[in-house]
């Protein structure tokens, strides 16, 4: 950085990643070997990629998912990476495990007393409605993509979302 004279915040790059559990025979990066370096989010003024590998963690199939910002031209508008994210999961088809993400609500600490948005199961969307530890899923035939607002005191959101990644599968 020093050597190209960037001195200043605005070009320090950014990166936003996950991991999500997989089933190694039916995932087709595990069985063919292959990790994913899509550029396509260019196109949406991202100065960097969107990434899919797969890995092993503590001896569990995960696939690393997340997307990368240079910020190599400073004087464009920053990708919201949460976003680009949301969007590259969305074009690859992931749904959330019904039971399991019943057991992320029913595991959800006091502090998270409202949360409500579309949640896309493998067959069927549905609208959450959460409040207070209790929950209801209404029929959904809008957004067809997990799009959840949570409401709570003092959370901490990467806690919220490593409770969420067990329930993520393949559609």
């Amino acid at each position: 950085r020093q050597k190209l004279k960037w001195d200043d915040e605005s070009r320090v790059a950014r990166l936003l990643e996950i991991l999500t559990p997989e089933d190694p025979q039916t995932t087709e990066e595990f069985r063919d070997g292959v990790a994913v370096i899509d550029f396509t989010p260019t196109s949406r003024g991202m100065q960097g990629y969107y990434w899919d590998f797969p890995s092993n963690v503590e001896g569990k199939s995960f696939m690393n998912r997340g997307v990368f910002d240079s910020r190599a031209q400073p004087d464009r508008p920053k990708a919201n990476l949460v976003e680009e994210l949301r969007n590259n999961l969305a074009d690859r088809d992931r749904n959330l495990d019904e039971e399991c993400f019943k057991h992320f609500l029913a595991q959800l600490p006091w502090e998270v007393f409202r949360i409500k948005g579309p949640v896309r199961f493998p067959d069927r969307t549905v609208m959450l409605n959460f409040v207070g530890g209790k929950y209801e899923f209404m029929p959904w035939e809008e957004v067809p993509e997990t799009r959840l607002v949570f409401i709570g005191w003092e959370v901490v959101p990467a806690e919220i979302l490593k409770l969420l990644e067990p329930c993520l599968v393949t559609a």
